[in-house]
């Protein structure tokens, strides 16, 4: 059952935030998916010598952080294609310094490319791909979402699928071509990876600046357990759920965010979990007939 306990309302969560002093233990560590190695140690932003300088992957990063440190993530204009696990107090804050992972505008995506072997003409510029996780689908070419035709509830055949368009029919994805818009020979994609980032028993955690889209599921994920989260500046969009979720007894701010264009719902919210917007862009509705 969906509770949704939207509230627009003051800034004393974010203040918490924005105002928070931090302690001499927490670090720095930088990330750039062009310069970076996984073999530095991310304590500098420019590669020192053979050990030090950025790392390649939020993920390495991550196997580096302790509480309260920052996380500073180079936007190279390359995606990071990763998704991202923050559980447990190691990634939460400590003292007065909040553990943060910051985006400045890069890309975090759950998008993999289809190979040219995976479609297969069923007939006529009418295509078809099936991908091994079924439900919350999400096409993608050339870094955006594809139009989505609909199918009807309880269907037993294919729509007419103008051209240009998909849909999701008996665990398959079809897409409709034409002569000059054959699908193994485009830049296609499918939203693979489950959640951008998850949260889970963790706290006073900020995550500033992404552009999280093409997640299976949803952009962001507070499991449960996930308190004093802040989410600032991140675009949550064109994922195959939700923008964002938030679920259990987990409480997040979510503030100047964007959640449009998601495939189910911008923002869902599940059991206790409660979520206070403050200038964020979401539709007014969200859409509840996609599988």
């Amino acid at each position: 059952m969906k509770i949704y306990n939207i509230h627009i309302a003051g800034l004393i969560l974010v203040l918490a935030f924005v105002f928070g002093e931090t302690t001499a233990s927490a670090r720095m560590l930088f990330v750039n998916n062009r310069t970076g190695s996984n073999e530095f140690d991310g304590t500098n932003s420019a590669t020192q010598n053979s050990i030090s300088g950025p790392v390649k992957s939020i993920n390495r990063a991550l196997e580096l952080a302790e509480p309260g440190d920052t996380i500073m993530v180079a936007n190279t204009g390359i995606p990071y294609y990763e998704s991202l696990q923050l559980v447990g107090k190691r990634f939460s804050g400590v003292g007065n310094s909040t553990f943060k992972i910051m985006g400045n505008g890069s890309i975090l995506s759950g998008a993999r490319a289809i190979p040219r072997a995976g479609w297969r003409e069923v007939k006529l510029h009418l295509w078809k791909v099936t991908p091994a996780r079924k439900g919350h689908y999400q096409l993608v070419r050339n870094h955006a979402k594809v139009p989505e035709t609909i199918v009807p509830r309880g269907s037993k055949s294919i729509p007419e699928i103008p051209v240009g368009n998909w849909c999701v029919w008996q665990g398959s994805i079809y897409y409709h071509g034409d002569a000059d818009d054959v699908p193994p020979q485009q830049r296609f994609a499918f939203a693979s990876e489950q959640v951008g980032i998850t949260l889970f028993a963790v706290r006073d955690v900020e995550i500033h600046d992404f552009q999280i889209r093409h997640f299976r599921l949803d952009g962001i994920n507070a499991h449960d357990l996930a308190k004093n989260i802040l989410i600032y500046n991140v675009n949550a969009t064109q994922n195959g759920r939700s923008g964002i979720s938030v679920n259990g007894t987990s409480q997040v701010a979510i503030q100047n965010c964007s959640l449009l264009e998601n495939r189910k719902e911008a923002l869902l919210l599940s059991e206790l979990g409660y979520a206070e917007l403050l200038d964020t862009e979401m539709p007014a509705l969200a859409d509840e007939t996609a599988k």
